[in-house]
């Protein structure tokens, strides 16, 4: 994994939620004293309209982690995306060059056939099949080391207030990342919507992938992820 991308690419996600806000993409609520959210994910209630927008986030999230994203297999952690996919996917889009931009500033193109960044195609477990691959079964018998838990979801908490202007329990931001991570798309749209995002659904998508990355390479650079 290449040394010193990971600075690089804090600060150029705080460049891109700017950015973000500053063209209306994500709605940044004024109240910092507000109450933690805690999301029920077993029980959303979205209006239609919502759930039209966490349709089209769904499919921005499993094309990300599936297709776009590129990761550390060792790990199984999130590093970057592809930026040819991408290009391939999103150009012509009204945000996305302001969106690829930032993306440059921070470091998020990662190099798939560099040996040295530890990269892997293919970050997702294969959306609605039934039938996990092997790798899958036999990650799931690896322990996760606790104080890797604990950094990540303090990152994702803190990374969720400076994008999203709100506070959420750990329960919610562990859930997100977790329902990401295992292909489960629709339920982490629904959530993500629940939060009051109704624009800019690849922005969204783009940012939520990202912070889980940063988080998760954050949380490496300071504990092992297995036991």
């Amino acid at each position: 994994m290449k040394k010193g991308r990971l600075s690089k690419g804090l600060k150029g996600l705080m460049v891109l939620i700017l950015l973000f806000s500053l063209i209306g993409n994500i709605p940044v609520r004024a109240n910092a004293e507000e109450q933690e959210v805690d999301i029920d994910f077993e029980n959303i209630d979205l209006t239609a309209e919502e759930e039209i927008l966490a349709e089209e986030l769904a499919s921005e999230l499993q094309f990300l982690v599936e297709e776009g994203a590129i990761v550390d297999e060792e790990n199984d952690i999130l590093l970057g995306f592809d930026e040819d996919v991408l290009d391939a996917r999103y150009t012509g889009k009204a945000e996305y060059q302001d969106i690829k931009n930032m993306l440059i500033t921070s470091g998020a193109f990662i190099d798939k056939n560099d040996p040295g960044n530890g990269a892997g195609n293919g970050g997702g477990n294969g959306g609605d099949n039934d039938v996990e691959p092997p790798e899958i079964e036999i990650m799931a018998l690896k322990k996760e080391n606790p104080k890797f838990t604990a950094a990540v979801n303090s990152c994702l908490k803190s990374e969720v207030k400076a994008s999203f202007g709100l506070t959420a329990t750990t329960a919610t931001v562990e859930g997100i990342k977790s329902m990401i991570k295992k292909g489960q798309y629709k339920k982490a749209a629904q959530a993500i919507i629940k939060f009051g995002i109704k624009s800019s659904i690849v922005g969204t998508g783009v940012l939520m992938v990202w912070i889980v990355a940063n988080c998760e390479e954050k949380a490496l650079k300071k504990h092992k992820k297995w036991l």
